[in-house]
């Protein structure tokens, strides 16, 4: 990990999505509203967010499910990354591609500055690229 985080972010099929939320509503965790939820569904327990974005493949690719995102394509190769294991849970990490494309691409759309923590992160994505 690069850095503390105070949130987890999944991709998660949005298919999956209402089995998945059921789980999770189970195990505690409650609807924390934000995006609209054909996007992306946001859920918190005991201060620890979990933000789902929901995915879908169409002529275009993955893309975002809905909202603004769904004729955008993620790039090429997104779901080609590691997989990786938090907790002892296993799953696949997005690409670094993927990731460096979420960090510079996507605020430039949505017309936002970046974080305080973003150009770090955007730097450690581009020598892990490079090395």
């Amino acid at each position: 990990m690069s850095r503390p985080h105070r949130d987890i972010d999944l991709f998660v099929w949005a298919a999956d999505a209402p089995r998945f939320v059921e789980l999770l509503a189970r195990h505690g965790y409650e609807d924390a509203g934000g995006p609209p939820p054909e996007m992306q569904r946001n859920l918190v327990k005991g201060g620890e967010e979990l933000h789902m974005t929901l995915l879908e493949r169409n002529d275009l690719g993955v893309v975002t499910a809905g909202g603004r995102w769904a004729d955008t394509p993620w790039p090429d190769g997104m779901l080609d990354g590691p997989v990786g294991e938090l907790g002892g849970v296993s799953c696949r990490v997005i690409s670094l591609e993927a990731q460096l494309w979420a960090k510079v691409e996507v605020p430039k759309d949505l017309g936002h500055a970046q974080r305080e923590h973003d150009p770090q992160d955007i730097e450690l994505l581009r020598r892990a690229l490079d090395g």
